[in-house]
């Protein structure tokens, strides 16, 4: 179960108490609670979390206060999650596409809460126009899923800024869609981001925010040396370890041992 109906709902509070109702109500079910948005709302987290049999934040922003509403916590990135397998596979020419544009990608939605980002954002977007902050995202989700492919197709690299500490689901959207990341350089031994090929992830520091021509260059430069090989690789590490299926499985593994163990 993800905590998004208690975010999207108008009355928070009566969504939070049904929520949790839901949970009492139904005591010989198992509940995993995957909660991706751990470092927004930490109200929402604490009910969600106190919800949940195993909970899986995604980022680590407030672990020790949702330490105390779950006896099993395990934390699990998120996933590139906007297409299915089959559909990635019917749609895999614009994964391979030759007409990618040598520039870095990033539309961010503007989040009162995070003026850092948005700083680094409008920063950047004095020197790549494709970078910028919107106010909302809704012409995006009108769009059909290979409309959306086809943007995130578009370009060689793709410039990410978090909001707080949270490896975002745009680095691994990213891959997917065959791109080069370009990442924060905390973010370097982090362990979800450990795992990607050095030659598809170039981390950067606040000078590259200031003067960003010259990690783009090595960016477009990395892709146009990997060729179709790179994107493929890129693409198949995406699909096989950071895609939703694989998460799920995780998912369900972790519950396993955890049921295993309680009952050995």
């Amino acid at each position: 179960m993800p905590p998004y109906p208690p975010q999207a709902g108008a009355n928070n509070l009566q969504a939070l108490k049904q929520f949790s109702a839901f949970y009492h109500y139904c005591p010989n079910t198992l509940f995993l609670g995957w909660d991706w948005d751990n470092h927004f709302n930490l109200h929402i987290s604490s009910i969600f979390s106190a919800a949940s049999d195993i909970y899986y934040p995604t980022h680590l922003a407030n672990d020790y206060e949702l330490s105390n509403f779950c006896n099993h916590k395990y934390h699990l990135p998120s996933s590139a999650y906007q297409w299915g397998r089959w559909f990635l596979s019917e749609n895999i020419d614009l994964i391979l596409r030759r007409d990618r544009k040598n520039d870095a990608f990033g539309r961010f939605k503007k989040y009162g809460l995070f003026g850092f980002r948005n700083a680094v954002v409008t920063t950047l977007s004095s020197k790549l126009s494709e970078v910028t902050l919107v106010d909302e995202l809704s012409s995006y989700h009108a769009l059909t899923l290979r409309e959306k492919l086809e943007e995130w197709t578009r370009y060689k690299c793709h410039w990410i800024v978090p909001t707080l500490n949270d490896v975002s689901t745009r680095i691994f959207d990213v891959l997917i869609t065959g791109g080069i990341l370009i990442v924060p350089e905390k973010f370097r031994f982090d362990p979800a981001v450990r795992t990607i090929n050095e030659l598809d992830c170039l981390f950067y520091n606040d000078g590259d925010i200031l003067n960003p021509e010259n990690i783009i260059a090595r960016a477009i430069k990395i892709f146009d040396d990997g060729g179709i090989d790179g994107v493929l690789r890129r693409h198949r590490f995406a699909l096989d370890f950071h895609n939703l299926d694989s998460r799920v499985k995780e998912i369900i593994d972790i519950a396993r041992g955890v049921l295993d163990k309680s009952f050995s």
